[in-house]
């Protein structure tokens, strides 16, 4: 399951947990419990476009390493002076 993978990949790395809690934060949908899911997962049409501009594929899993050099990023980006 892709949350475990990356849940394990992300013990190896514990300086990004924070990041990662803040990025699942961000991504989780507006008023996703309306929805009628249960877990508050990012959008299809999301998932697909990352994807997409990932691998070229819509419908190909990243993987854990993909996942932490994603949060490697993002957590670079804050780390940026704002203006």
């Amino acid at each position: 399951m892709f949350v475990v993978r990356v849940g394990v990949a992300l013990l190896a790395h514990p300086h990004l947990i924070g990041t990662a809690v803040r990025q699942a934060a961000t991504l989780v949908p507006h008023k996703w419990w309306a929805s009628g899911t249960r877990l508050p997962f990012p959008r299809d049409d999301y998932m697909k476009f990352r994807a997409t501009t990932l691998s070229g594929n819509p419908n190909e899993e990243p993987s854990a390493h993909d996942v932490i050099v994603y949060l490697e990023w993002c957590r670079s980006m804050r780390a940026l002076p704002s203006r």
